[in-house]
């Protein structure tokens, strides 16, 4: 099949992506990895100014509630930094743009990595790294979808604080640990877990469940290291 067809099919039939990347070498990852450093692309076309609002806001925040700054120089600092939101150097910003271009294909690697540990460590398998790269890059094509869904809703909240799970109920205080703990629980995250284990089992040629129970685990031991950091912060 086209890589059109498995990006489709990651959809609508995974096994059938799954299936036709069998044999695959990591070359046949590299069409969805640019696809997804295209999609982090148009995704800071959209969003760069809510960004640069919400780093402005939190640079400005921590300026005046910083003790190590003296009050006396808290206004010089705040519209040196007024500046450099208005007037960023061209370093800075291909800075910007390269991380947004290569964050989802880093995610790609570094899942790559948890799965091989799983598959081929805890399981036992015998799966290269690269075949496992080219199950994971397909999986993230779900990003396309989730873009199209949450992009729309940031930019009318005008905020990143968009929900598709368990952060909808709004317990806890934003920011905290139960707010943050149940705002992982992303429908969309869960539907990767689902399809990377469902991958893995027809590249391992294993059952699925086994896949499951451990990819969830380790989701949900994840999900609450993320939240602590972020309650403790």
């Amino acid at each position: 099949m086209s890589w059109f067809s498995n990006i489709v099919n990651v959809y609508f039939a995974p096994s059938k992506t799954f299936e036709a990347i069998k044999e695959s070498t990591w070359k046949q990852g590299l069409v969805p990895l640019l696809v997804l450093v295209l999609l982090g692309l148009a995704s800071m076309g959209f969003l760069q100014d809510l960004m640069k609002d919400i780093q402005y806001d939190e640079t400005m925040k921590r300026i005046e509630e910083s003790s190590r700054i003296p009050e006396e120089q808290k206004g010089a600092v705040i519209a040196q930094m007024q500046e450099r939101f208005e007037n960023p150097s061209m370093v800075s910003k291909v800075v910007g743009w390269a991380t947004v271009a290569l964050s989802n294909p880093i995610r790609v690697f570094f899942m790559t990595v948890i799965v091989l540990l799983i598959g081929n460590t805890i399981f036992g398998g015998d799966v290269r790294y690269g075949r496992l790269v080219v199950m994971t890059s397909y999986v993230y094509m779900l990003s396309i979808l989730e873009m199209a869904v949450k992009t729309p809703l940031m930019l009318s909240k005008w905020s990143v604080n968009v929900y598709m799970g368990l952060g909808l109920l709004g317990i806890g205080e934003q920011g905290g640990f139960l707010n943050s703990f149940l705002a992982g629980f992303d429908i969309f995250a869960l539907w990767r877990i689902i399809l990377i284990a469902i991958g893995m089992g027809i590249l391992y040629e294993k059952e699925t469940k086994t896949f499951l129970w451990a990819l969830l685990v380790y989701w949900i031991l994840q999900i609450s290291i993320i939240a602590g950091i972020q309650g403790a912060f």
